[in-house]
C-alpha cells in the first residue's frame, strides 16, 4: 500500500530548490525546525518518551503505535519537518505550536509552527528563534457576518499578525494573505510540502513506508516516532 501521497504546484522547479507552500487544498498542520533529523528526533524521542524511533524508514516496515510522528529532511533542503499523520489520536499535532517554542529553545535555532486548511480557508505560521517569538500571522478568508453591507470599503477577512522584523498594513494583510505566507517561507528557505497520510491504518499495523510522487532518493532523512 501507498502510505502517502506527495502533491506539487512546483512540477517545474527542481525538488532541491521548491520553497514556501507545497499546496493549500488539504487540512494539515507542520512543525519545522531548522537543525538535522537527528537533532530533533532525538529531542522528541527523549522528552515523549517514545516506545519506537526507527531511522532511514522508507522502504521499511513500522509498526503503528497510538500517537505518531514522521520526521524528515528533504534532499538539499536544511529545514526539518515533523509532521503527524491521521493515525491514533493524532493529539501532539494540536501542541505544535508550542512544541515550536520549546524544540527552538532547546536546539538554539529557529522553529516554525504552519496550519493551513481549505475546508476553513485558514492559514497562519508561527516563527520563533531560541524560544522567541520571531513574527505570527494568522488569516482567515471568512467574512464578517456582521458587517454592514452598505461598507464598501469592506475587505471580507480575518486576522492576528505580531512581528519584530516588520510592520504590515492591515488592508494589504487581508488583500495578500496567501502570498504573505508563501513569500515568508520563501524568505526562511522553508518548502512545506502538501503530504497527505493513508487514514485507515489502525495501532499495531505493520505498514511499509512508501509516498506516491516521493521515492527514497527525495529525503536526506526519513524518520518515525511512535509513542503511547
Amino acid at each position: 500500500m501507498v502510505l502517502g501521497i506527495y502533491c506539487s504546484d512546483h512540477e517545474d522547479i527542481p525538488l532541491e530548490e521548491r520553497r514556501g507552500l507545497g499546496g493549500i487544498d488539504n487540512n494539515a498542520r507542520y512543525l519545522a525546525v531548522k537543525a538535522s533529523v537527528q537533532e530533533v528526533a532525538q529531542a522528541l524521542s527523549k522528552k515523549l518518551e517514545a516506545v519506537c524511533w526507527q531511522q532511514n524508514v522508507y522502504n521499511q516496515t513500522i509498526e503503528i503505535q497510538r500517537e505518531n510522528l514522521f520526521i524528515f529532511q528533504l534532499r538539499s533542503h536544511f529545514w526539518t519537518i515533523i509532521q503527524s499523520p491521521y493515525w491514533g489520536v493524532y493529539s501532539f499535532q494540536h501542541h505544535f505550536e508550542e512544541e515550536a517554542q520549546l524544540l527552538s529553545r532547546l536546539l538554539d535555532t529557529k522553529a516554525l509552527f504552519c496550519q493551513r486548511s481549505d475546508t476553513a480557508s485558514y492559514i497562519g505560521y508561527h516563527l520563533y528563534e531560541k524560544g522567541e517569538s520571531i513574527e505570527r500571522l494568522y488569516f482567515s478568508e471568512d467574512s464578517d457576518l456582521n458587517r454592514d453591507p452598505q461598507d464598501k470599503d469592506y475587505i471580507p477577512g480575518m486576522y492576528q499578525f505580531s512581528s519584530q522584523l516588520r510592520q504590515l498594513q492591515e488592508e494589504y494583510i487581508l488583500l495578500n494573505g496567501y502570498r504573505i505566507v508563501n513569500k515568508f517561507l520563501e524568505e526562511q528557505a522553508l518548502y512545506i510540502p502538501d503530504l497527505i497520510w493513508d487514514d485507515t491504518c489502525q495501532k499495531g499495523q505493520q505498514v511499509t513506508v512508501r509516498i506516491r510522487n516521493l521515492d527514497q532518493k527525495s529525503f536526506d532523512r526519513i524518520d518515525y516516532l511512535g509513542w503511547n
